[in-house]
């Protein structure tokens, strides 16, 4: 019977480590119940999911349904605590809030319990860790210089990479200082807001240099310039304001003419 239920969960893990989005199967590839233990590329890769708003939520919500995983997947609880030690002094910010904010589902797990077939204690390693990322979160002035460290960690890393010293089969060496990653990262939400604030003022450049040209050419076509009128323009000008006084004199010399009649 033991064995049908040990068969059946391992089925069921397998099942579901092929569910959800890439970043999802990715969180779970890194806290699946395989004897195992996680590079530090994919951490790296995670981590930078996390800097991304919807990316940390997916990243999230696998750490914290792992975290709350039966006895039997054991190494998931221990890999999900051990990725988010990892992540909350690589990846955001939001992600040590937000682990502050579940304490508690964390402080629950320093009293995980859990023994196999042949008796040996597995939630040991459960047990410590999580008391270990508690007594973290308290800390925040601890916290905040252990970010400081890896930041500068990744910095110098990248800059080996970056002189040709580094090796792409290291052990994944150049992938902890995580090519991916920048020390001024921010959230691309903004990111995505500046270049529409750009856009938009490209676009209102380009609308007002457009009215100014058209501008121009009204102008031009109201107010000719005295230079390019021939003496047949003014002639022409003249023409009305004569044959108006001819008319004139001509009306006063017929009622001249009338008077001496009478």
């Amino acid at each position: 019977m033991e064995w049908a239920s040990t068969v059946y969960n391992q089925a069921k893990n397998k099942v579901d480590g092929f569910t959800g989005s890439d970043i999802e199967k990715l969180v779970k590839t890194a806290t699946s119940d395989e004897n195992w233990g996680v590079s530090g590329t994919i951490k790296s890769e995670i981590a930078h999911y996390t800097y991304d708003f919807q990316g940390c939520k997916e990243v999230m919500g696998v750490v914290w349904k792992r975290m709350g995983e039966t006895g039997r997947n054991w190494r998931m609880v221990f890999k999900s605590l051990e990725l988010l030690d990892y992540l909350i002094k690589n990846g955001h910010e939001r992600v040590a809030n937000m682990a502050r904010e579940r304490q508690f589902q964390i402080k629950s797990l320093s009293a995980f319990s859990y023994f196999d077939e042949d008796q040996r204690d597995r939630g040991a390693g459960v047990r410590e860790l999580a008391s270990r990322l508690c007594d973290l979160l308290n800390d925040w002035n601890r916290l905040r210089e252990l970010r400081t460290e890896q930041r500068k960690q990744r910095k110098k890393f990248k800059g080996i990479s970056n002189t040709g010293f580094g090796s792409s089969g290291s052990g994944g060496f150049s992938g902890e200082d995580g090519s991916k990653w920048k020390d001024d990262w921010r959230d691309p939400a903004k990111e995505e807001n500046k270049r529409d604030d750009s856009d938009e003022s490209k676009k209102k450049k380009k609308r007002k240099k457009k009215k100014d040209k058209k501008k121009k050419v009204v102008e031009e076509e109201e107010e000719p310039d005295v230079e390019d009128l021939t003496f047949d323009d003014f002639e022409e000008e003249e023409k009305p304001k004569k044959r108006k006084r001819k008319k004139r004199d001509k009306k006063k010399k017929n009622n001249g003419k009338g008077n001496n009649r009478g």
